[in-house]
C-alpha cells in the first residue's frame, strides 16, 4: 500500500440557512468583482490546518474523535469584515470562551498526541468565514461597500466538527464528522 501526503482542515460548517447565506454573499462577490480564490470555497470556521501521510489517518481520527466529549456550542457571527493585511473578506465570528476552549484543547492534542506525525500546523487564533480573497486594498474596500447595506448578524450551534483533506492543490476528497455531546 502506498502513503502519500495530504492537506488537513478541522473545521465548522454551518447549517442551513447560514451555509445558504454564506453562497449568496460568495456569489454576489463574483458577480461583483470576477472569480477569486476562495470565491468557491464551502462555508466553513477553520480551526486548524495541517498535513500528514495519510498512514496515519485512523490514528488522527481516534485523536481528534476525543473532542466528541465537548458539548454543543453557539457561535455568533457579527457581520462582514476583511484581513487588509491578507487581503481577505470575511464574516467576523465572535469570541466566546466556548470557541476559545475548543481551540486550546485542538492545540493540546496536536502537541501532546499528534506531533510527530502532523506538519505545518496552523491553528486558527482568529476564527472566521472566508467570503474570498481579493486583488488589492481597493478591491476589499468596495466589497465592504457592496455588502454594507446587507448587514449580515445571525447564530447557529455548533453540533459537530469537520475534518477533511485532499492531496495538495487539489479539491477536498475525503471528510470525517465528529459529533460533539448534546
Amino acid at each position: 500500500m502506498s502513503y502519500f501526503e495530504k492537506e488537513y482542515t478541522l473545521r465548522l460548517v454551518p447549517p442551513s440557512p447560514i451555509y445558504e447565506d454564506v453562497l449568496w454573499f460568495k456569489e454576489k462577490f463574483k458577480n461583483n468583482f470576477g472569480k477569486h480564490i476562495y470565491a468557491n470555497s464551502k462555508p466553513h470556521i477553520t480551526l486548524a490546518v495541517f498535513r500528514m501521510e495519510t498512514k496515519f489517518e485512523e490514528g488522527l481520527v481516534n485523536v481528534l474523535g476525543k473532542l466528541s466529549n465537548e458539548k454543543c456550542f453557539s457561535v455568533e457571527i457579527l457581520g462582514m469584515g476583511a484581513f487588509y493585511n491578507a487581503r481577505v473578506l470575511l464574516l467576523e465570528i465572535g469570541k466566546s470562551s466556548d470557541l476559545t476552549g475548543l481551540i486550546d484543547k485542538i492545540g493540546i492534542l496536536f502537541n501532546e498526541e499528534l506531533c510527530d506525525v502532523v506538519t505545518k500546523v496552523f491553528i486558527s487564533k482568529t476564527p472566521h468565514m472566508t467570503i474570498s480573497k481579493v486583488k488589492d486594498a481597493k478591491m476589499l474596500d468596495e466589497s465592504l461597500e457592496l455588502f454594507r447595506p446587507n448587514a449580515y448578524q445571525n447564530r447557529f450551534t455548533v453540533r459537530k466538527l469537520v475534518l477533511t483533506s485532499r492531496l495538495l492543490n487539489q479539491t477536498w476528497d475525503w471528510e470525517v464528522s465528529i459529533p460533539l455531546s448534546e
